[in-house]
């Protein structure tokens, strides 16, 4: 009988194990769902368009900028500030698509991350150093992007404070419209990584049809997952005071100071439905999940999720004016939307990726 040196006995049973285990990152699928089909259609009709609007709302948020830096008025203030809504609308969009390139180089921090540093922005404006894009680019992401923009041409419906700030201060007006410059071209670069004009991720993310934790089934049921809790335990959980019992906080809330938190939700509900069903009458995980047989309660779990986004959707638009408003006014209403926020999360995070055999590689809340 053969005796081995236990460091060599060792190294002989991890050589066994490692052959006959199979690389999660290789992995076949289990069933024989057009995978392909479906992402192709993911990537045409719902990702690579969700990128190009925001890139279309970023560079008309830059011009309206221009156009306020040009002739300060009540009416340029407005206009800037309808394009920053629309700007945060499409960028709500891409928040649910942060997979591939959008998580690995994280650019998407330098976009809109919130809440922003207005300290460090109220510095910067009383220094001396030039205020154009490559000061801003070589700035932190809490004081650009979006919120960054926001804190200096929003504050809570007071319009003619924030004209009277502006015009009284040009460094003001330049920081702003350095922001917008950079985020235009944040918005490009972005958009690039999936353009078959650009690094064509749109035709890797096609091909990887593998069940491996790097297929792209894995990396968008993730962060579909990711994005969820987030809306849940960040978006309405800590400004609803669930964080350690605090109480209600609308200080909390996301793009409080435009009053818009409401709109980034049901921005964020609505790109979650269309990657879920690949837009009407095209190839989206309810047709897999369909496909798979996957149940709920005597049900098709593609429609309890749907149903329970709709839901969601329908608390956020049945609201009165604003979610800070609801909150102090109605809080049981923004309990509502908690609760079932809370259920959807369950038949993502649990059903809905045990029924494709997807791996969550995320930690709790992580997500954003």
């Amino acid at each position: 009988m053969i005796q081995l040196k236990p460091t060599l006995a060792i190294l002989a049973l991890l050589t066994l194990f490692a052959c006959g285990k199979e690389d999660e990152k290789d992995k076949d699928p289990v069933d024989n769902f057009n995978r392909k089909e479906l992402f192709t259609n993911l990537g045409d009709k719902v990702v690579l368009p969700t990128f190009l609007e925001f890139v279309n709302t970023s560079d008309s948020l830059f011009q309206k900028a221009l156009a306020f830096q040009n002739q300060p008025s009540t009416n340029t203030l407005t206009e800037l500030q309808t394009a920053w809504v629309q700007a945060k609308t499409s960028s709500k969009k891409i928040e649910q698509l942060k997979f591939g390139p959008l998580n690995d180089t994280k650019m998407y921090s330098l976009v809109d991350k919130w809440a922003t540093n207005d300290g460090f922005i109220e510095g910067f404006i009383s220094g001396t150093d030039p205020i154009n894009n490559s000061f801003i680019n070589g700035k932190g992401a809490t004081s650009k992007g979006l919120p960054a923009i926001e804190y200096l041409i929003f504050k809570n419906g007071d319009n003619a404070t924030v004209l009277s700030e502006l015009s009284s201060n040009s460094r003001r007006v330049d920081y702003v419209v350095a922001c917008c410059e950079n985020l235009s071209l944040k918005a490009l670069e972005i958009a690039s990584f999936w353009s078959p004009l650009g690094d064509n991720y749109l035709g890797q993310y096609s091909a990887n049809t593998g069940g491996g934790l790097d297929g792209s089934l894995s990396q968008t049921v993730n962060q579909m997952s990711s994005h969820i809790e987030f809306m849940t335990v960040t978006k309405v959980g800590k400004p609803l005071g669930k964080e350690l019992n605090t109480g209600i906080r609308t200080s909390q809330l996301e793009a409080y100071i435009s009053e818009t938190s409401k709109e980034a939700l049901i921005a964020n509900i609505k790109i979650f439905k269309s990657l879920f069903t690949g837009t009407e009458n095209n190839t989206g995980f309810d047709d897999y999940l369909d496909y798979l047989g996957a149940m709920k309660d005597g049900k098709l779990l593609s429609t309890a999720i749907l149903e329970q986004a709709d839901l969601v959707q329908s608390n956020l638009e049945n609201m009165n004016g604003s979610l800070s408003n609801e909150l102090t006014s109605s809080p049981q209403n923004v309990e509502e939307l908690y609760q079932n926020l809370k259920a959807l999360l369950v038949l993502v995070k649990t059903d809905m990726t045990s029924a494709l055999s997807v791996t969550l590689t995320f930690s709790d809340n992580d997500g954003d």
